[in-house]
């Protein structure tokens, strides 16, 4: 059983239900921040933070977190929650702004922003790309 974990500026892996972790995003450094993380299966993974220009930015790995890539989203926080429905439609939340992307790479989305920056957006469950839950 796969299970992935992140925990301020890192990744982490396991392989085997639990029983032993590890770091798996040796070939890039992550600012800080990090807290939003969802995997819709054990290779293709999103992972939310904060550059160090504090602008969000949203990792993406297709090989189980070997290899990242990222967008910088731009705004002025980091992400706090991330949710994908599907290999295409997902969200993330700041803290005070929603992104939505449709084809899977946060490289198009759309923006909404909530009660302004530092609204306290912690964390986001798509149920299905109509049913979203915020918290």
């Amino acid at each position: 059983m796969y299970g992935y974990v992140a925990c301020e500026n890192d990744v982490y892996k396991t392989t085997d239900g639990g029983n032993n972790w590890s770091r798996c995003n040796r070939n890039i450094l992550f600012a800080r921040n990090g807290f939003g993380i969802d995997f819709i299966n054990k290779d293709t993974g999103y992972y939310g933070n904060r550059s160090f220009e504090y602008q969000e930015q949203i990792f993406k790995t297709t090989n189980g977190g070997s290899n990242w890539i990222w967008n910088n989203l731009g705004g002025p926080s980091y992400i706090t929650g991330i949710s994908m429905c599907n290999a295409n439609t997902g969200y993330a939340v700041s803290t005070g702004i929603i992104y939505k992307t449709n084809d899977g790479s946060f490289d198009t989305f759309e923006v909404q922003r909530w009660f302004g920056v530092g609204s306290g957006m912690w964390d986001i469950i798509a149920i299905n790309p109509d049913t979203v839950y915020i918290a």
